[in-house]
């Protein structure tokens, strides 16, 4: 009676333990380029001409680079891009950019993401051969009308939560150098983010 009365307690907290599991909340670092490539996130330029306007995408594709590999959680609290753009000649020299990175999210079905009223969650001033970024963006707040920024970053929320979504990067500017090669490259590209594994509340 004994050994029957513990297998059924040790059942219990087993299964006591592997519910509060669910209740979690789950904190998750991606490498983007890891799950697609390095050659996904770099983009190589050739000039004839040492000044120039830069306006070009990384990737180099209207619709951006498929990520349909994520992790996926059913609950997402809020996300974290953290992105380092290097520019040079491809061999270890840096060149110089002033003008603007901006950084877009879309869903799978997206062909053309980089639309600056749908999909544009960061515009970020840079002058500098190496450029960090950070971005946060989370759930728009109840109870309120929310912004077009908040708007914008609430259905990048989502769509990273579906484990498939759309990314890309477009760099403007002027480019003055006398290198004639310029590669713009996502050398870090991580996205971290925290929610819970299942849904805690079912949908109505």
């Amino acid at each position: 009676m004994k050994k029957f009365t513990s297998r059924v307690l040790l059942a219990f907290v087993a299964l006591a333990l592997s519910s509060c599991a669910n209740y979690t909340l789950i904190t998750l670092k991606v490498d983007v380029a890891s799950l697609v490539g390095e050659a996904a996130l770099k983009t190589t330029l050739q000039f004839s001409t040492p000044t120039l306007i830069v306006n070009e995408t990384v990737p180099n594709k209207p619709e951006g680079q498929l990520i349909d590999n994520f992790p996926k959680l059913d609950v997402l609290n809020s996300a974290k891009l953290d992105i380092l753009v290097l520019t040079g000649d491809g061999s270890g020299n840096t060149a110089k950019i002033s003008g603007s990175i901006r950084v877009y999210v879309a869903p799978t079905n997206e062909t053309n993401i980089y639309q600056d009223s749908k999909y544009l969650i960061s515009n970020t001033n840079a002058a500098t051969a190496t450029s960090s970024i950070q971005i946060n963006f989370e759930l728009a707040p109840t109870g309120a009308s929310p912004t077009t920024e908040q708007q914008i970053r609430a259905d990048a929320l989502k769509a990273i939560q579906t484990g498939k979504f759309r990314v890309g990067v477009k760099i403007q500017g002027n480019f003055e150098s006398a290198q004639s090669k310029l590669e713009i490259a996502l050398k870090t590209f991580k996205i971290n983010i925290s929610g819970y594994p299942i849904k805690l509340v079912p949908a109505q």
